[in-house]
């Protein structure tokens, strides 16, 4: 038999014994240019030089190819430690007349009002791990006549994790929706409990 039919049968001898799962349990290796590729699958290599070691293992020597190692995105994402945002966000400006008093844990944070255009605040660094208290306290004010009642003028907060984009906040979780109409005339004071998880 001439060396290339003696090439043939160990590329096909190989073959047979990856695909069986023996060569898994015989606990040799397969290297490329001197890099391990056991977890390699589907591949050619083409003008490649074959050689078996004296513990079996298959050294595999071919110009052109080398062999990197590529961590997993999503691993990488999974890290990122997560963000808290607050979103203000008055339906129609100056209509509602509420003034919202933002506590976190005890500690006053912001008052937001229905004058302002849409607020996006960070409030990352004032939660800690586990529960937190959210304390928002709404103001109707009437320094000026009311100048509506319509239940459809809404003055809107939205608290949660989320990820900041260009121009916006994207939630992947909203945790607080809060809302007060113009309909409404009395204050208000309400109390939310946030569990944060993870790293902040």
């Amino acid at each position: 038999m001439n060396k290339r039919g003696i090439y043939l049968l160990i590329l096909i001898g190989l073959s047979m014994l990856i695909s069986t799962g023996a060569w898994a349990q015989s606990k040799r290796s397969i290297f490329l240019n001197g890099a391990n590729i056991d977890t390699v699958r589907n591949e050619v290599i083409d003008n490649a030089r074959v050689e078996i070691d004296a513990q079996g293992n298959i050294l595999i020597t071919a110009s052109g190819y080398k062999v990197e190692e590529v961590k997993p995105i999503l691993e990488a994402a999974a890290k990122e430690p997560a963000r808290y945002y607050l979103v203000s966000d008055p339906s129609h400006r100056g209509l509602i007349q509420y003034d919202i008093d933002v506590f976190i844990n005890s500690a006053w944070i912001q008052r937001l009002n229905d004058t302002s255009p849409q607020e996006v605040i960070d409030i990352t660094k004032y939660l800690k791990q586990g529960r937190n208290i959210i304390h928002l306290a709404a103001v109707k004010n009437f320094k000026e006549p009311r100048k509506s009642a319509s239940a459809d003028h809404i003055f809107r907060v939205l608290i949660g994790q989320g990820r900041m984009t260009k121009d916006n906040v994207i939630f992947d979780s909203v945790m607080i929706d809060y809302q007060r109409s113009a309909s409404e005339s009395v204050n208000f004071a309400n109390d939310f409990t946030v569990q944060v998880n993870g790293q902040l």
